[in-house]
């Protein structure tokens, strides 16, 4: 019968592999007989084949998304598609409650459960049978069932108590093996590829629309507690998988400190390649994790730290020690995380970054100009008065290119808003002079005439307005008032 159900299981037809072990299972208690049950290659044969049953759900998963996502008419089979991809989510996450119960059923069996109070089974204590002592495979099994349901369940938004409670289950069977770790006659010990997949289960709870909000918090939180208890075993190293998975679950977090703790490991990254360990090469992707997590950060010194980082691989391509470069990604959040600084002379740098793309043939997107001029338009209200006149000036300039490059091309990347412009009118605004109020009061009047037109983005605001009554306010003029009043 050990046979049949090895046989069975590796077949792929898992369902009579387990009904075999079942019986023999039940057969052994009602006999009362600890050699009637299945031996432990039987239990890894059908646990390999849960895994197997697993990868390929996940895989046809994969399949049905990327067909989703490709076929952006198809309403209907899309609908009925994310049906079949629940379900199949639910079956992942049966998968690993059933090789749950199989290493369950073997603690038990071999007395392995008699010291802990938790996941226990029921069998009696005459029918131990040691020769069914769990290894470390199986141990990794149960781990890797459960993080393949709570990852397929990220990718997929599905959610339910089971798959939520997933990564949890998974670092208690890692907390287990580590318990055992200390008695030298288990055989049992984690290796970095369990703390890794303990700590990817954790790192996909912050992920996905059906994630819960307060697990984007508690995601990175979580995953950082395993991998500082893989640094405090002295038979293991860290490797960059481990790095890389805690940048990404930082930088997705919304925590206040997510921004530092990621660009500390991105740090500790750089620092150990530049020590020789060329594992540790941060790729583009790491970078640009790091200065999107100081893009959003709240915090005084994210337009500081965001272009520490940014000169930090500026340096690693000049110096030849790498060949990967910034890309527009990179100086984006840079430029964003600058605009929205409150330092009075945080835009000094920025022409400087627009120059730096042109030498690379970097051509700066919307999003760039955008947050160029709201750093020269914020500039310019904080900064004292010869400083305030220049940011002012650096608006307008930048408006300029920006039309000039949306001019280029009938298919731009390159779109002004009424955001764009209404940010230079009330730049403008500070200059006092006649000259700054017309020139705002024309670009008001641009912005009517586009949207006259039927250029929705260019509809002016009521700070487009107030903008430009200010302009002529402060321009002191005599026919000031005039303006400002039509």
């Amino acid at each position: 019968t050990n046979q049949q159900i090895i046989s069975n299981a590796e077949s792929g037809d898992i369902t009579s592999a387990q009904e075999l072990l079942t019986q023999m299972h039940t057969d052994a208690i009602f006999q009362n007989d600890s050699d009637q049950f299945a031996d432990i290659d039987s239990y890894t044969a059908v646990m390999n084949g849960l895994i197997d049953q697993q990868t390929q759900l996940i895989s046809s998963i994969g399949e049905e998304m990327n067909e989703i996502a490709s076929d952006l008419n198809a309403t209907m089979p899309n609908r009925r598609s994310s049906e079949s991809n629940e379900k199949g989510t639910a079956k992942v996450m049966t998968l690993a409650e059933m090789a749950n119960d199989l290493l369950i059923q073997m603690e038990d069996i071999s007395g392995v459960s008699d010291r802990y109070s938790s996941m226990r089974g029921n069998v009696a204590y005459e029918l131990r049978n040691a020769n069914l002592l769990p290894t470390s495979h199986h141990y990794d099994l149960a781990i890797t069932s459960f993080v393949n349901a709570a990852t397929v369940a990220r990718d997929t938004n599905y959610s339910s108590p089971a798959t939520n409670n997933a990564p949890y289950v998974a670092q208690r069977w890692l907390q287990r093996m580590e318990t055992l770790a200390f008695d030298p006659y288990s055989g049992v010990s984690p290796s970095v590829d369990s703390y890794y997949h303990v700590m990817e289960a954790y790192a996909s709870l912050g992920n996905g629309a059906a994630a819960i909000p307060a697990n984007k918090n508690r995601a990175p939180i979580l995953a950082q507690a395993v991998y500082d208890k893989l640094k405090e075993n002295t038979n293991l190293i860290p490797t960059v998988r481990e790095h890389r998975l805690l940048i990404r679950a930082w930088s997705n977090s919304t925590c206040k400190e997510a921004a530092y703790k990621a660009m500390g490991l991105w740090m500790n990254m750089l620092r150990l390649f530049r020590a020789g360990d060329e594992e540790m090469e941060p790729r583009l992707e790491d970078g640009k994790m790091v200065l999107e997590a100081w893009s959003r950060a709240i915090n005084k010194h994210s337009a500081r730290r965001a272009q520490t980082v940014l000169d930090a691989m500026e340096k690693l391509v000049s110096h030849k020690k790498t060949e990967v470069r910034p890309d527009l990604d990179c100086y984006k959040y840079v430029l964003i995380a600058i605009s929205r600084s409150k330092v009075p002379d945080v835009g000094a740098n920025v022409i400087d970054f627009f120059n730096t793309m042109e030498e690379d043939r970097i051509f700066p997107d919307t999003a760039c100009f955008d947050a160029a001029i709201e750093t020269f338009k914020n500039c310019s209200r904080r900064a004292k008065l010869e400083e305030s006149e220049t940011y002012a000036n650096a608006a307008e300039m930048m408006l300029k290119r920006m039309e000039r490059e949306h001019d280029r091309s009938s298919v731009s990347a390159v779109l002004p808003s009424s955001t764009t412009y209404t940010n230079v009118i009330l730049a403008l605004a500070v200059r006092k002079t006649q000259k700054a109020a017309i020139t705002a009061d024309g670009l008001l009047q641009k912005m009517e005439q586009k949207y006259a037109e039927g250029n929705e983005a260019m509809k002016p605001t009521r700070d487009s307005y107030v903008g430009v009554i200010h302009a002529y306010g402060n321009s002191g003029a005599e026919s000031s008032f005039i303006h400002a009043n039509e």
